[in-house]
């Protein structure tokens, strides 16, 4: 460059100064939207409404009971926050040479600062078995275009799971045979 030795330090300070701005701030896009494993755990919660129960045959059918205050501690950050759970069960008796149980279905919304998570849970609680539920949820604001399949066991003391920009897709067919 010629000329004014002003304009040329000027020139070139500006354009230094606009490639520092472009590398210290981040764009939207670079949000992490990477796959990864997860592991971690539940702590906390509480009742914030009971649930309704009626007995239908030997069943008793539980409807809309709410939990909160559920913290997600997991080895991903993006997999963290406050939940709040609307839980339906049903209960089934024992019967000759069938243990009980209860299956129940849920909605769940986890909240942290920079997003939040909503999907659905199924339990599945068979005496003498450990309790085990698995869902997947869909991610918002930062988390938006991600997904998360996760397993609890044991009313979220260990949990694992996997988020990523999708889930694996489904085979389109079973063979026959």
């Amino acid at each position: 460059m010629s000329g004014n030795p002003i304009l040329r330090s000027l020139a070139i300070g500006a354009s230094a100064a606009l490639l520092v701005t472009a590398l210290a701030v981040p764009a939207a896009a670079d949000a992490d939207d990477s796959a990864a494993m997860f592991t971690g755990s539940l702590s906390g919660h509480c009742g914030l409404s009971s649930s309704t129960s009626e007995m239908n045959d030997d069943i008793r059918e539980e409807r809309g009971q709410v939990l909160g205050c559920f913290t997600w501690k997991t080895t991903d950050p993006r997999v963290s926050g406050v939940s709040t759970v609307v839980w339906n069960y049903d209960h089934h008796p024992a019967g000759d040479d069938v243990p009980g149980g209860t299956i129940g279905t849920a909605r769940e919304r986890i909240v942290s600062e920079t997003g939040a998570w909503e999907g659905t849970l199924t339990q599945l609680d068979v005496e003498g078995k450990p309790k085990l539920e698995s869902g997947w949820y869909v991610g918002e604001g930062e988390y938006d275009g991600l997904v998360f399949y996760v397993t609890l066991q044991d009313n979220g003391t260990s949990l694992w799971g996997y988020v990523s920009p999708e889930p694996p897709p489904v085979p389109e067919v079973v063979p026959e045979g």
